[in-house]
């Protein structure tokens, strides 16, 4: 529980909402930093799709996923660049 620094090694593309969707109701939020804009993007379950700006992910992206609860194991398999 408690906010998660996570590198992403997936496909590019993966929606956040797919890959978040096996650690269930522990969600509280994901965000990414932007480098390009200098802005933080956050996705929350089940705000509005306007209030998300975090959607997809691109491999080696880091990302903060914030889990409330008991502790779980987030597995994504590694894609080779």
């Amino acid at each position: 529980p408690g906010l998660n620094a996570i590198g992403y090694t997936g496909s590019d593309g993966t929606q956040i909402s797919s890959l978040l969707d096996p650690l269930g109701s522990g969600v509280i939020s994901a965000s990414r930093f932007d480098a390009a804009t200098q802005n933080w993007q956050t996705f929350v379950p089940g705000a509005p799709t306007f209030a998300n700006t975090l959607n997809d992910l691109e491999r080696l992206d880091v990302i903060f996923i914030r889990l409330g609860g008991a502790s779980q194991r987030l597995g994504v398999p590694e894609v080779l660049p």
